[in-house]
């Protein structure tokens, strides 16, 4: 996939204002048909993006708990916003919260909450 906006440019300009047919442009480039379908269509590279998003067993129950966490943190001081860390130990600290709810929550890394 070509990302250099400068040869992306050149590409769009040969063949939709200057008439260069496509099959030459391809030649030219040394680009697949299917890239430079791709190059006509967007005015610049699209990226990467993903078909299907990726699934999450583990986490995906307990998205809606820390997106709210994270919306009430939005409207507490800096300081005492919660961290990746701090909303992986959140089951711990509260004893009143079901036993299982503390053990299905300790089942992923805190490092995945920060992706959520």
């Amino acid at each position: 996939m070509y990302t250099d906006m400068e040869i992306w440019a050149e590409i769009r300009r040969r063949v939709l204002v200057d008439g260069l047919s496509k099959r030459a442009a391809c030649r030219a480039y040394s680009i697949h048909w299917d890239t430079l379908k791709k190059i006509l269509e967007h005015a610049e590279p699209p990226g990467y993006r993903r078909a299907v998003p990726r699934p999450r067993p583990k986490l995906d129950p307990f998205l809606a708990v820390i997106h709210q966490i994270l919306e009430d943190d939005k409207k507490a001081p800096r300081k005492q916003r919660h961290t990746a860390r701090r909303i992986f130990e959140i089951p711990d600290a509260i004893p009143h919260k079901p036993r299982q709810l503390r053990e299905q929550f300790f089942i992923f890394h805190p490092g995945v909450v920060r992706f959520c």
